[in-house]
């Protein structure tokens, strides 16, 4: 058998067009700031909602401590912008922008200097609890549900949130849990996992650090298919193994590989930080926290060889798109990054999450070898649907086979069309769905606390500083 790592998103198999239309609210972020209201148009998906986009796969064998910066511009730095995807009007209580709309072509006043230019970085500090949203100095808490742990509640979830799935909603009800032991009964972390059907391999997922996965076969076959059996394998240089799944059964499957157990080597860490202007607190809680968490991770039981990146994002028509960091070894280097990052622009609800996706996957240097990938997502908004893919479900898809496991955290304000997609992101690639809370929930800025106004059950709170080094302590773990 042969397993190619590049696979055109259209040779698995076409479906029929999906038509569906983004649910948008006309309510302004809840921390104010001048948002724009944004009104809906239809958005048409010509992609199958199934299949792996092309990949590569991870192979950097080293984390320079010298990391270059990357970027790409939005169209806001030079003042007036011409938009026709959308027509928006100011939100109630004016503020950040000022717009004429004529038709569906929307028009952006420039902006004073004093409005426009980019903060001063603030100086570095040392760790310190920081600013809950409105809230005095008491520490950021947050909360997490594992979707894939409680995956009967998740489909409950799904189906109580049905008019929301004008979001890539990726078929995930049948799944089946994959594992891969060695001769001794030992996981086998990194192995390369196909499916075959018929005469289609496809490569779709890379086993975690407990030797697992999750398979959801119509998320990657066409579920017209849905009848026919497959053959599951998996790789692990020189080794393979395989077995049969006949649809429909209880039990998972279970692959043998005679190979032996390596240790961990390597963890790479990369933060996706919405960047705009009511993601204020959340940048400055992670600027802060940044060097106490790399070091508690650093004193791990298993000592891993941290490795850190950024991949900040606005929108489409601010100041800028994407500005990130590659991975480096050098914490002081992503620490410079935070420090020179303020939040501003934004505009209307939704931002460029889809493109700050991608760049995460596909254009960082992630490493190969028995190296655990993990991405942290802190934001309060869905992403733009309007923009043209690659959209973020498929994005998902892409980072499970490279083996990038994505934590996402809900920052305050987090809407009912986010809260679905960062539980589609988390849940597709084995993460968790974390969310701050509040002594008040209807009320962040009252401060910290245990009440969320997201529709989770059975969840503990922490501070969010320990919560994280929780999350990428059980990551590491076999």
């Amino acid at each position: 058998m042969t397993l190619s790592l590049r696979l055109p998103f259209n040779a698995i198999a076409m479906a029929a067009t999906a038509i569906f239309s983004v649910a948008t609210s006309a309510a302004p972020m809840p921390d104010g700031g001048g948002d724009l209201v944004q009104i809906p148009k239809p958005v048409i998906y010509t992609s199958p909602l199934y299949g792996v986009p092309e990949f590569s796969p991870p192979k950097a064998t080293s984390c320079p401590a010298d990391a270059k910066t990357f970027g790409t511009p939005g169209l806001g730095a030079g003042g007036q912008v011409l938009r026709e995807d959308v027509a928006v009007m100011s939100a109630p209580g004016g503020g950040r922008d000022r717009v004429a709309v004529s038709g569906s072509v929307m028009k952006r006043a420039p902006k004073p200097v004093a409005v426009y230019a980019e903060a001063p970085p603030p100086p570095p500090a040392a760790a310190a609890p920081a600013l809950q949203k409105g809230g005095g100095n008491e520490p950021v808490k947050a909360g997490f549900v594992d979707d894939n742990a409680d995956f009967g509640e998740y489909q409950a979830y799904l189906q109580r949130n049905a008019q929301l799935q004008g979001y890539r909603p990726r078929d995930v009800s049948e799944r089946y849990r994959v594992l891969v032991r060695n001769g001794e009964g030992k996981p086998v972390a990194n192995a390369l996992v196909s499916a075959t059907l018929g005469q289609e391999t496809v490569v779709w997922a890379r086993t975690d650090q407990k030797g697992q996965v999750w398979f959801a076969p119509n998320a990657v076959f066409n579920p017209k298919l849905r009848d026919q059996d497959l053959l599951i394998s998996a790789r692990l240089g020189d080794k393979a193994g395989s077995a049969p799944l006949v649809r429909g059964q209880k039990q998972g499957v279970t692959l043998q590989l005679n190979t032996p157990v390596e240790a961990t080597t390597g963890l790479d860490l990369v933060f996706i930080v919405d960047a705009t202007g009511s993601m204020s607190a959340e940048i400055d809680k992670l600027r802060r926290s940044l060097s106490t968490i790399a070091d508690r991770i650093n004193k791990l039981p298993n000592r891993p060889n941290l490795c850190l990146g950024m991949v900040a994002y606005r929108d489409k028509y601010d100041e800028f798109l994407i500005k990130g960091l590659h991975l480096t070894a050098n914490v002081a280097n992503l620490q410079k990054e935070l420090n020179g990052l303020s939040a501003a622009g934004g505009g209307d609800r939704p931002e460029a999450l889809n493109e700050a996706l991608k760049e995460t996957v596909h254009k960082l240097q992630w490493r190969g070898g028995n190296t655990t990938r993990v991405a942290i997502l802190v934001a309060d908004a869905e992403p733009h649907m309007d923009y043209g893919g690659p959209y973020y479900d498929e994005t998902a898809a892409a980072a499970l086979a490279k083996g990038i496991r994505l934590h996402a955290v809900g920052a305050s304000g987090l809407s009912k069309e986010g809260e679905f997609v960062f539980r589609q992101l988390a849940q597709y690639t084995g993460g968790k769905f974390v969310f701050l809370t509040y002594r008040d929930a209807a009320a962040p800025e009252q401060g910290a606390g245990d009440q969320t106004v997201h529709d989770v059950k059975n969840y503990s709170v922490d501070t969010l500083d320990d919560l994280i080094v929780r999350l990428i302590q059980d990551d590491l773990a076999h």
